[in-house]
């Protein structure tokens, strides 16, 4: 897997980084709270809820809000690599299989596992139920 291509580039989405806001993309935004007499940053957005590491620089999340996300710097930046359309889908795991394939699982009405064979270029429904 060392060889294999990290995320998908897509032009028309611009790369997000964490705190950068973005309703469009389910990004999280940074908010300052008081707590105690002091503020602090409390990151607000989507949950995450499934995490696939490729090797130390490249990882894809998926969660709630259609997110899914793809970081090939170590976290320091992500882009939304989501099947397009799907803001409401509930995505609760994201799994790479042998082959490279990349599976996601969502657990909204009617639950699918969608299949992407170019690291969040596209992706099929494999299973819809």
């Amino acid at each position: 897997l060392a060889a294999a291509p990290g995320c998908v580039a897509r032009p028309a989405s611009p790369t997000a980084q964490p705190g950068g806001g973005g309703a469009a993309t389910a990004e999280p935004t940074l908010v300052a709270a008081a707590r105690g007499g002091a503020a602090e940053a409390v990151a607000v957005g989507p949950s995450l809820r499934g995490l696939v590491a490729l090797d130390e620089q490249r990882a894809f999340a998926a969660g709630s809000a259609g997110t899914v996300w793809c970081s090939d710097d170590g976290g320091q930046r992500h882009r939304p690599v989501g099947p397009a359309g799907q803001q409401q889908a509930d995505y609760r795991d994201v799994e790479l299989l042998p082959d490279g394939a990349l599976l996601l699982l969502s657990v909204t009405e009617p639950a699918r596992v969608l299949r992407s064979d170019d690291r969040g270029g596209s992706w099929q429904v494999v299973f819809e139920g």
